[in-house]
């Protein structure tokens, strides 16, 4: 079908999202078209990427001050967009990586956004998947085990909800940070998670994904967060998986092939993983992976998100490491599925639950289960 024959049919009643729809299509056409009319090879620029992400991991500008408790997430972001690239970072930035972490763990468990702010499953989840890809074992001894199974603990509450932190939202972000961060540290699930399977099942909607918390809105976020939680709780026989599926399959956008976070929302970059790392989760269950078109996501990540340095959400947006991060992952979550796809040479394969390398992963569970 010609690309123009995708594009969303209207009843003639235009709406500010019908209008945005539209006129990101008229985008997403034109930079297809020319594409294909100046028969471009669609290239992931490896060290263009690696050197902005790099550039991450150094002194950032004043403007980023809005993101002084998101600390260990530019850590972890900029950590992964490297790793998943094949890129290396000096001893030097290792050594100042590690510090700079270790700084953040708080004395009562778990880490905080910056040095001295409360700890908060969000940033833990960062600052221990960043830990993880530096892989340095003296540094991973020095997590607070202990400590972090306090934490985590007074962070479930009796109804198997789980909140960010001390007097914070409930949240299935929650449930999955804790979940990944118990995983990786060798701690009993069964012991720090009671009732919390129960929870996430019940955030599943009617439409198949998953909200924040019961009865709202199906999220591409949330959605992976609970499959993940799912998974690593061995509760998946409480989720309809069938209707997971058939959620996240329409995300899919047919015209752009990259995916949307909610109904009738506009297509975005970092749904390459939020929602495209679900297709891969699911096949751990069934042991098949062909309902997500391969080909149009690499397309859409490469050829609308890819800039010169980093990679977007789509046309018309700048370029930032979030987005850089999550277009990079999603390759990498693809690569899972499908190792000797051709466009996906130049990106390493993440593991779709935690998002950092399957390596990294093993690495991390085999020193902890020493202990």
């Amino acid at each position: 079908m010609d690309i123009d024959g995708l594009r969303m049919a209207t009843d003639g009643f235009d709406t500010v999202s019908t209008q945005a729809q539209l006129g990101l299509e008229d985008d997403i056409v034109n930079i297809y078209k020319r594409l294909e009319y100046q028969d471009e090879s669609l290239v992931l620029d490896v060290e263009s990427h690696i050197r902005y992400a790099k550039g991450g991991l150094k002194e950032l500008p004043s403007a980023f001050v809005t993101l002084d408790a998101s600390k260990p997430w530019l850590i972890y972001w900029n950590l992964n967009s490297i790793s998943l690239l094949g890129g290396t970072i000096s001893a030097e930035l290792r050594e100042s990586v590690i510090s700079t972490l270790l700084s953040y763990q708080c004395d009562n468990g778990g880490f905080g956004g910056g040095a001295d702010q409360l700890h908060h499953l969000a940033p833990t989840y960062a600052a221990v998947n960043a830990l993880a890809i530096i892989g340095d074992e003296n540094a991973l001894k020095q997590i607070n085990r202990d400590a972090m199974i306090t934490f985590l603990k007074s962070m479930v509450q009796e109804d198997g909800s789980v909140i960010m932190h001390e007097g914070g939202e409930t949240d299935i972000r929650g449930a999955y940070c804790a979940a990944v961060v118990a995983s990786l540290l060798g701690l009993d699930l069964k012991d720090i998670f009671k009732n919390v399977p129960e929870w996430i099942a019940k955030c599943q909607t009617y439409e198949g994904g998953f909200s924040a918390t019961p009865n709202l809105e199906a999220h591409g976020g949330y959605t992976f967060c609970g499959v993940g939680a799912a998974l690593l709780l061995n509760a998946t026989n409480l989720i309809d998986m069938d209707m997971v599926l058939d959620w996240t399959a329409h995300r899919q956008m047919r015209l752009s092939g990259g995916f949307q976070g909610r109904t009738h929302k506009l297509v975005d970059g970092c749904y390459s993983f939020w929602v495209g790392a679900v297709f891969p989760m699911v096949a751990m269950i069934f042991g098949e992976d062909s309902l997500v078109n391969a080909e149009g996501l690499v397309k859409y990540v490469l050829g609308c998100c890819q800039m010169q340095h980093g990679l977007r959400d789509k046309p018309g947006k700048r370029q930032d490491y979030y987005h850089t991060a999550y277009c990079l992952a999603g390759l990498g979550a693809l690569k899972f599925s499908f190792p000797s796809m051709p466009q996906l040479a130049h990106v390493n394969e993440t593991h779709p639950i935690y998002n950092i390398r399957p390596h990294q992963v093993d690495a991390m569970k085999k020193l902890f289960s020493k202990q």
